[in-house]
């Protein structure tokens, strides 16, 4: 079954440009798609990581 976003991009797009949401909210609707979080999940905090590590080392 392929994933179908709750929001279109134009009305994402919308609602961000109407102010009034959390940096979460905004998060919550330019990254829709599971893969995307997960890649998030990942990925940021490898990349803190990898910038942390050698300053402590």
């Amino acid at each position: 079954m392929p994933f179908v976003p709750k929001y279109s991009h134009e009305e994402v797009e919308r609602m961000v440009a109407g102010g009034g949401l959390s940096a979460f909210e905004v998060y919550r609707l330019k990254h829709q798609h599971p893969l995307n979080r997960l890649t998030h999940v990942i990925g940021i905090p490898t990349i803190v990581a990898s910038i942390a590590f050698p300053l402590f080392a």
